[in-house]
């Protein structure tokens, strides 16, 4: 079953969107949450550094990886999607795409200039956007 939509509370969007307006470098994270069907509910999101310290690529440092992992085991959730920020269109890059094919999740990507997202999935080589549904409380 593929996901087809995630669902993240306002409280845990604010994190990522205020995240982006602080520095010009990508940034990235990872949201753990429960899958239920095909919606991928996020609980928390978890930010880790850019090892790569650019503002057109990123790469999660393997350490906090390992340390989101680990959290995420003891609270009994999961990795359900991957984010960052992109200097303009919230939109896969090629490298997104290629990233995409290790991580079949859904990646979530910020516009840092505009502060606008979506939220995508690779489905047979093919970038497919995933609904988003924002909730006012984590539930």
């Amino acid at each position: 079953m593929h996901i087809n939509k995630i669902v993240i509370s306002r409280k845990e969007l604010l994190k990522i969107l205020n995240k982006v307006k602080e520095t010009y470098e990508e940034i990235c994270g990872m949201m753990l949450g429960l899958i239920e069907g095909d919606t991928a509910i996020v609980k928390e999101v978890r930010f880790s550094r850019n090892r790569l310290n650019s503002s057109v690529r990123f790469e999660i440092d393997p350490e906090d990886l390992y340390q989101i992992i680990l959290k995420a085991e003891k609270k009994g959730l999961e990795i359900v999607a991957v984010f960052h920020s992109h200097p303009s269109q919230s939109y896969p890059s090629r490298l997104d795409k290629n990233g995409m094919k290790l991580w079949p999740i859904p990646w979530f990507i910020v516009n840092n200039i505009d502060n606008s997202y979506g939220c995508f999935i690779l489905i047979d080589n093919e970038i497919k956007r995933i609904d988003i549904e924002i909730i006012d409380q984590s539930s």
